[in-house]
């Protein structure tokens, strides 16, 4: 098992030589960064199995619009290009950080302890902007173990508070998300505001984790209740190690839930 996070981390180093390419790619640029996916994919494959919470999390990364068939201008390509190798960067280092998904649920299962996966309820803005920012953070909580529940999946422009409470109980905790947009457009996309309160009223302490945009100011009972971890969305694979370990946290207080 050390042989193969070796080769992911391998793997990993490997993201800041193909970050140096830019449309438009040529035939070996294009060829180069394929096999990087595809041995990035293959190790993952072995390590958590092909149907993994994480190969999938990892196939859910866009590096283009529509790959590398669309017709859009180089410019808007590379930006889909640099966020998707941000994305996967951040998505692998949280694998390689936490004590590996498959040896944990051993250990549990040893200890007596029921190996199930979390249900989080993810609040944030249905902004088709903030959309890229939200959906690292669900690929980031489903590689740390988490399934993940986003309201903006299921196409309601703002969903009602009934419908928002009501998965909050189908869920063990909550994953908020604050970005720029919800103070300029706020409730008119999707944003309620009072998810945190509900969540620790149905969930109780220790079941929140509120990450939030450079800029804005988190307000309500949220700062009150967690860590706020403040994050750059032009540099998320920074704040990546830091979400991992919050996210580890919150994963055991969500699993030993009463």
């Amino acid at each position: 098992m050390e042989r193969l996070f070796e080769q992911l981390r391998k793997l990993v180093e490997e993201i800041e030589e193909l970050k140096q390419l830019t449309h438009p790619f040529t035939q070996e640029q294009q060829e180069r960064f394929e096999l990087w996916r595809h041995k990035s994919r293959n190790v993952l494959s072995k390590v958590y199995g092909p149907k993994s919470e994480q190969a999938t999390a990892f196939d859910k990364v866009h590096y283009s619009s529509d790959f590398w068939m669309s017709g859009m201008g180089a410019k808007e390509e590379n930006e889909w290009y640099q966020r998707g190798l941000s994305s996967a960067r951040a998505l692998l280092r949280s694998l390689l950080e936490s004590d590996g998904t498959q040896a944990a649920a051993s250990d549990r299962v040893r200890d007596g302890i029921p190996d199930r996966t979390p249900m989080c309820f993810v609040s944030a803005s249905f902004d088709s902007d903030a959309a890229p920012v939200v959906e690292w953070f669900c690929e980031l909580a489903r590689a740390v173990g988490f399934e993940v529940l986003w309201l903006k999946e299921f196409a309601e422009p703002r969903p009602p508070e009934e419908k928002v409470k009501s998965h909050l109980k189908s869920s063990e905790c909550i994953i908020q998300v604050l970005t720029r947009d919800v103070e300029a457009k706020g409730k008119e996309k999707g944003w309620i505001g009072n998810e945190m309160a509900w969540s620790e009223e149905l969930h109780g302490h220790g079941k929140q984790a509120l990450f939030v945009e450079v800029g804005m100011k988190a307000t309500g009972i949220g700062p009150e209740i967690t860590e706020v971890v403040s994050f750059d969305r032009e540099r998320l694979d920074r704040v990546a190690p830091r979400a991992v370990v919050y996210l580890k946290k919150l994963l055991e207080n969500a699993r030993h839930a009463a």
